[in-house]
């Protein structure tokens, strides 16, 4: 039986997670200062996060609102034309 620890390395690899890439943000940094128990908690505030909520969420959850919060202003275009689906459409489905 192989522990986590021993295949972890080999699970990476297939992943692809070590790889390093020159990919450049769109936006820039808010901040470049390490992050902290406080400063966590701050943001959690400032996006309306308590401490109860917390309890429920997991730290990729409340990242990925950080994320949606900080992309609110964003504008993005939509080039879908909505029309209405026929027979024709469901029989291909």
């Amino acid at each position: 039986m192989f522990s986590i620890y021993e295949i972890l390395p080999e699970i990476q690899e297939l992943w692809g997670t070590n790889l390093i890439t020159d990919v450049e943000s769109k936006k820039p940094q808010g901040s470049s200062r390490e992050i902290n128990t406080a400063l966590f908690l701050l943001r959690c505030l400032e996006v309306g996060l308590s401490l109860s909520d917390l309890d429920l969420l997991t730290i990729g959850m409340v990242l990925d609102i950080w994320t949606e919060k900080g992309n609110d202003g964003e504008k993005y275009e939509t080039r879908a034309v909505v029309r209405e689906a026929n027979q024709h459409d469901f029989d291909v489905f």
